[in-house]
Formats: structure tokens, C-alpha cells, sequence
């Protein structure tokens, strides 16, 4: 498990800011979130599918679909 004690002893403990780090290109730049399950079965398959909203310049709201 992490804390903010061994996340600095891993990456340090200067203050930055995560708005000003570029995206990298072919990636939208949203952080998606992290998710976390237990298998009971070593040899279980998982498949999920992660909705949200996407805004285009026209401001309408589509969904964008990914599937891991």
C-alpha cells in the first residue's frame, strides 16, 4: 500500500504542479481513475468498459467508450 511517505521516497517530495506537465501526444490528457478487484480464479478472465462524457468545440456532450 502507498502513503504519501513512500510515494516520496519514490518520486521525491518537491512541490509541482500536474496542470503544467504536457500531454503527451495521441493521449487527451484526462486522468482516468485507477480501479483495483480481487481474483479468486488465477486463470479468471476480467473485461470492463468505462463510460464518460466527452465535450466537442460545439459544446455538445458524446460518450466515449473504452474498453480494457
Amino acid at each position: 500500500m502507498y502513503n504519501s511517505s513512500n510515494i516520496g521516497t519514490r518520486i521525491g517530495n518537491n512541490d509541482f504542479s500536474c496542470s503544467s506537465i504536457p500531454s503527451p501526444q495521441g493521449t487527451d490528457g484526462i486522468n482516468y481513475p485507477s480501479m483495483h478487484t480481487q481474483v479468486m480464479c488465477t486463470n479468471s478472465t476480467i473485461s470492463a468498459i468505462f463510460y464518460r462524457n466527452r465535450k466537442k468545440a460545439s459544446s455538445t456532450v458524446t460518450p466515449l467508450k473504452r474498453q480494457i
